[in-house]
């Protein structure tokens, strides 16, 4: 991918510099260095992948609430459980030493280590960042991100300390990268919002049209087993639609896709031994009815092109719609659809 170019190419950047300002004794801490790299490293990466996935879910069903909760959730776990791992490899970084048997060059590689560890957290906020910013659609903006993040900020950073500190002030060089790329992102939000930005949704740019009003939309969830309930959910559905937009068409619509896909689940969960919940959410927007069905079942295809069942009913809602959609994201699986 771009990202994994650019990270290649900061990465090769940076060591042709070491290589002229640091000693053997220096590079070998470096080494150290970049083995606990890729090991706590892992951290953001997660952190940045949850983000995505649960980003990506709300999205289907515009629900702004629920987008800047897990954003601000995301964003705490990054600073308490990065903080807290931060602070435990400050205190046992002569572990590390020990661990990679550097024991001639200790100093050295505890200071390059403890450098490096000070960027954790903030190198978890800024994937989050920008894993949020990708599942808006914004995937040239995220790059833009990590291309600052791994290639332009430490070159430059490198280049302003190296004169002074020499191979320190290139590793400190990676880890300033990432507050000065977070302060970039913060800088752009400001232009592109044309006012100082303070909210997290300002910081985001999230969208002005994104979410609905509360008396537009329609959420519950309930055991797949508990057959009786989707009787109520279809009929709330059915009233939203029918009440909100006075189209008795798109209501009975809305309210049978509820009835199948819903039976199907059912159909579906039951046979598991485990208890399985299905969420049912709607909402207007832009004067279409949308429905988005999720469920926790094991995976299986709503719209399966082998199961002649599936595909000829799918066929069949599909002529009768503006369109409809399956996916699996986090062990969920998702069907939306826009009337």
């Amino acid at each position: 991918s771009a990202n994994s170019f650019f990270a290649a190419c900061g990465t090769m950047t940076i060591n042709f510099i070491l290589l002229r300002v640091a000693s053997s004794d220096e590079m070998a801490a470096f080494s150290v260095r970049t083995n606990v790299s890729n090991l706590f490293g892992v951290f953001g990466l997660a952190m940045g992948a949850v983000a995505f996935d649960l980003g990506s879910l709300t999205l289907g069903e515009d629900n702004r609430r629920d987008f800047l909760d897990i954003a601000k959730i995301c964003f705490r776990k990054c600073f308490t459980v990065g903080g807290i791992l931060t602070v435990a490899c400050l205190i046992f970084t002569p572990l590390i030493d020990d661990m990679y048997g550097h024991q001639d060059i200790e100093a050295l590689v505890a200071l390059c280590v403890r450098i490096f560890i000070l960027r954790i957290p903030f190198q978890a906020a800024l994937s989050v960042y920008a894993n949020l910013s990708n599942s808006l659609g914004r995937r040239v903006y995220s790059t833009v991100i990590y291309v600052f993040d791994d290639l332009m900020f430490p070159v430059l950073i490198s280049i302003m300390l190296m004169g002074e500190f020499k191979a320190v002030g290139v590793w400190l060089s990676l880890t300033l990268c990432v507050p000065a790329t977070l302060l970039l992102t913060y800088a752009y939000a400001y232009v592109k919002n044309k006012k100082l930005t303070v909210s997290l949704s300002g910081w985001i740019m999230l969208p002005e049209d994104f979410g609905v009003d509360d008396d537009m939309y329609y959420n519950t969830e309930f055991n797949v087993k508990d057959t009786d309930r989707l009787e109520e959910v279809k009929q709330a559905v059915y009233e939203l639609f029918r009440k909100k937009q006075d189209n008795e068409k798109s209501a009975s619509l809305a309210k049978e896709i509820v009835e199948i896909y819903g039976r199907k689940i059912i159909e579906h969960g039951s046979k598991s031994k485990h208890a399985h919940y299905m969420d049912i959410c709607a909402f207007l927007k832009n004067d279409d009815c949308k429905i988005v069905i999720k469920d926790d079942c094991s995976s299986y295809e709503l719209l399966s092109e082998t199961d002649k069942d599936n595909k000829r009913l799918g066929d069949e809602v599909r002529s009768r719609v503006k369109n409809i959609d399956y996916r699996r994201t986090m062990q969920i699986n998702e069907l939306r659809v826009a009337i």
